[in-house]
């Protein structure tokens, strides 16, 4: 864990008054191997729910499009020596 996390731990418990909830975060940070300053705070504020919630967004029916994707593994092919059998 680097110093500038401690330091985002401290201003948290030091604003919110919160000991626990910070350690919380730290604590789920640290199982999913994240331990940089963004993925703390994130955990705490999705375990504080001060994340605010995204409007969905709406898309007109005359912007929506299907788009196909036909992949072409020729490259690949010639690059590695082969091809698909």
């Amino acid at each position: 864990m680097t110093v500038t996390a401690l330091r985002l731990l401290s201003q948290i418990i030091k604003e919110e008054g919160d000991i626990e909830t910070a350690t919380q975060a730290l604590v789920e940070s640290i199982k999913l191997g994240q331990t940089d300053t963004d993925s703390i705070l994130t955990t705490w504020y999705r375990i504080t729910g001060k994340l605010e919630d995204l409007p969905e967004i709406q898309i007109s029916e005359h912007l929506k499009q299907e788009v196909v994707f036909e992949a072409n593994w020729t490259s690949y092919d010639q690059l590695l020596g082969g091809g698909m059998k």
